[in-house]
């Protein structure tokens, strides 16, 4: 029984610690996390154009979990995209100004982003990613 207990504690530790291993495997490779969060809704109108357009609020926290620095700029353009299953997107309209600064490696931080839509199916999209140069270009 003793012997059970002690494979039983053995087997945890190894399980354990080659979790733990994994973990700082995958954080040394690295990437880029977005966690977002709908903040709010609502409605612009612009009043040169007579237009009025759904709005919608992200939250946004974007983790650069690599060990490379994230450089947006005039020759990196950075945009974000609301987007869903089906294929439907729509790009960012607004960033605050903090997202869009250098971000070191294993750095965050956190910021609003705003979409902006004649379509009010906007309102409905789900999940938020990150693009780069000319993805932020051509749509």
């Amino acid at each position: 029984m003793r012997c059970n207990l002690i494979k039983a504690v053995c087997l945890t530790l190894a399980v354990s610690a080659a979790g733990t291993a994994l973990a700082v495997q995958k954080a040394s490779q690295g990437g880029i996390t977005l966690f977002a969060e709908k903040q709010s809704q609502g409605s612009q109108w612009d009043s040169t154009t007579g237009e009025a357009q759904y709005m919608v609020s992200y939250k946004v926290t974007l983790n650069n979990a690599s060990d490379k620095s994230i450089e947006p700029g005039k020759d990196n353009k950075m945009c974000f995209f609301l987007f869903d299953k089906n294929g439907k997107s729509f790009m960012s309209t607004g960033i605050e100004l903090e997202m869009l600064k250098k971000y070191k490696p294993i750095e965050s931080r956190t910021g609003s982003v705003l979409f902006s839509s004649a379509d009010p199916e906007i309102l409905n999209i789900p999940f938020v990613r990150l693009a780069f140069g000319k993805e932020c270009l051509t749509k």
